[in-house]
């Protein structure tokens, strides 16, 4: 969880910052007990990345941040706390607590300028293949299906195959978009390289914020998950990749409403027309 918020201020950071964010982000309880000294040895950065940090982030000193992140510990334990309980009342808590902190997290950790570039990508791509393996297939659906209802040219399909076949049709005129969880699935790799091979324009959402690769993806979008310690299904990471899907689609249908809408009532009629039938 963040316990520093990538607000847009944090994009304003070093590479050294980001990092020391991440290490606390991390390892909090560490950062509170400990002096500048220790902490910078530990996150392998300068007393004076240290500094400059707090001071970026409008604090006077590294006191005041460390009861700053203190606070925010505490008040997340009230709204994540996971009950080990197989009552239905439990059950009602903890999904209240995955969904809860994976939307709240997801949207405060965007980077918008990323987001906008990867909207204006869309809306000029001539052809979008979307993919993602189990649950994250849904994120993929969800924001195909409507891009498809106004006009945009998808594809997708569930057979490997037949997505590594599709990636011949696809020049820089066009996009890949790729949902996963933590990438760890051989063919998402697999796909993501030959996307890079072939210079094919790649977006990638992910929870994985150290994916080897990230550097060379031209649209790597992350978001936020609540970990489970024992996994049946991906709860938090399913509603963190919707909540990406509507997000784009919504913000698209805003830059493109007067075409969007009158492909939608043209569509409709059609089928109003068979149904009459």
């Amino acid at each position: 969880m963040f316990v520093i918020e990538y607000v847009e201020s944090i994009q304003q950071l070093t590479n050294s910052e980001k990092y020391l964010v991440d290490f606390i982000n991390t390892d909090p309880h560490f950062f509170i007990a400990n002096n500048i000294g220790d902490i910078s040895k530990q996150a392998n950065v300068s007393n004076s990345t240290v500094t400059r940090l707090y001071k970026k982030l409008g604090f006077k000193s590294l006191k005041s941040f460390q009861i700053a992140v203190s606070n925010k510990l505490a008040s997340l334990k009230q709204t994540t706390e996971v009950l080990n309980d197989k009552a239905i009342e439990a059950v009602i808590n903890n999904l209240k607590v995955f969904h809860t902190h994976s939307i709240k997290e997801t949207l405060n950790g965007l980077d918008l300028t990323k987001i906008s570039a990867l909207i204006h990508k869309i809306i000029t791509s001539k052809k979008i293949q979307l993919f993602g393996i189990g649950s994250s297939w849904n994120a993929c659906n969800e924001l195909g299906s409507n891009l498809e209802k106004i006009g945009f040219d998808i594809m997708m399909n569930n057979d490997f195959h037949m997505q590594l076949l599709n990636l011949t049709k696809l020049t820089d005129d066009d996009l890949v978009i790729v949902f996963s969880k933590s990438l760890n699935a051989k063919e998402l790799n697999f796909l993501i390289k030959k996307c890079l091979d072939l210079k094919v324009p790649l977006c990638v959402m992910t929870s994985n914020k150290k994916y080897p690769l990230k550097d060379k993806i031209n649209y790597f979008i992350s978001f936020a998950v609540f970990e489970q310690k024992n996994r049946i299904t991906a709860i938090s990471s399913k509603i963190s990749q919707l909540i990406l899907a509507d997000l784009i689609f919504t913000e698209i249908f805003n830059r493109l409403e007067n075409i969007a809408n009158n492909l939608i009532k043209i569509g409709n009629k059609i089928i109003e027309e068979w149904n009459k039938d």
